[in-house]
């Protein structure tokens, strides 16, 4: 593995696990404390903010390796 694999790798897992974490404490908060709408809407954001960054990584990642595949 090259240098910029073994970054979008240790990158997109870091999303992931964030991601995970994420939803869980949006459950969490959803099934715990239904009458806090300030707090469920400030864990959506997050989520969706990681999903945004996943998307992105994979778009860089698809460009980084159609570039090195056509040289």
């Amino acid at each position: 593995m090259d240098f910029f694999n073994t970054i979008y790798m240790v990158l997109f897992l870091g999303c992931a696990g964030l991601l995970f974490g994420s939803i869980i404490l949006w459950i969490a908060t959803v099934i715990t404390d239904r009458e806090n709408e300030e707090k469920r809407k400030k864990y959506a954001k997050i989520v969706l903010i990681i999903m945004i960054l996943a998307v992105l990584m994979g778009v860089a990642s698809f460009i980084i390796n159609f570039k090195r595949n056509m040289m």
